[in-house]
This record gives structure tokens, C-alpha cells and sequence, in this order.
């Protein structure tokens, strides 16, 4: 129940994932493959800064790829209003649940007409996105000197 697709990690972590997690489904995978190993250059590195990744087919590490992640945003019609947390957790932890096609919220809502309760209403895209940088001028006072 995570919107994370992408993770870094040992290359046979996918497999283990897999076996503890996904036994059935199995929707980890690794994407792509890779060594740590000193930048062009510099033969012995003493600094974080002059290693760098470099692809190879069977590499140590790899970029892991989850299948199952659900999409960052939806369109909902379809709406369950569960007040009781434990509730809550048992419902989406059983095999049963459709995470992708409903909503859960803690607060009750003016309910949609029971016509456009059972339509998909839309699709959501994202038509710009800026990730935040990393400032160097940020402290504890300015954290947001960057963004």
C-alpha cells in the first residue's frame, strides 16, 4: 500500500521482496543493474564524491522496480467512510480489498448521487512537475530558502 515504484538496494533484494512479500504476485523487479566504482580518474577514492554507478548486466546493486505502486493521484467515485482505525487496517490488509478502485476517508463527505457512484468520473495526469532541489544555503531557520 505505497504510491513508491522505484528503490535502490542490493541487486538480489528484488527476489527477496518477492519471497517475503509478493509470493504470488511477484511485482518486484530489478530495472537495472549496477557497480559502485571510482570515478574516471581517480584510483583510490577517500571521498563519497568519487564514486560513481556504473551499468553492468550483473551488477552488486540495482534499481528495483514495484509494480504494485499505486498512482500518486485519482478520480474516486466510489467513497467507504470508516471511522475506526483498526477497522480500517483490517479491511485493507485483507486480500479482498481493491485499493485502486475505492477510497478510504475518516470524515463523512456529502455523498455523490447513487448514479455516479459506480462510473469512473475521469483520468488525472499531471501537466507539470517540479521536484524540490537540495539548497546548500538551507538551515534551520530558512528551510525553504530553495524551493
Amino acid at each position: 500500500m505505497t504510491s513508491t515504484r522505484y528503490l535502490l538496494g542490493p541487486a538480489a533484494f528484488a527476489e527477496a521482496l518477492n519471497q517475503e512479500l509478493e509470493p504470488q504476485l511477484r511485482r518486484f523487479r530489478n530495472v537495472l543493474c549496477f557497480n559502485i566504482a571510482p570515478k574516471p580518474g581517480i584510483e583510490t577514492p577517500r571521498k563519497l564524491d568519487e564514486l560513481t554507478a556504473v551499468v553492468a548486466t550483473n551488477g552488486q546493486y540495482a534499481v528495483i522496480e514495484f509494480g504494485g505502486a499505486l498512482p500518486r493521484a485519482g478520480l474516486y467515485s466510489r467513497w467507504i467512510v470508516q471511522t475506526n482505525d483498526v477497522q480500517t487496517l483490517e479491511t485493507l490488509a485483507s486480500p479482498a480489498s481493491v485499493l485502486r478502485k475505492r477510497c478510504w476517508s475518516r470524515r463523512i463527505y456529502r455523498s455523490p448521487p447513487p448514479a455516479l457512484r459506480t462510473k469512473t468520473r475521469g483520468t488525472v495526469s499531471f501537466v507539470s512537475y517540479t521536484p524540490r532541489t537540495w539548497c546548500s544555503r538551507r538551515t534551520l531557520r530558512n528551510p525553504r530558502c530553495c524551493s
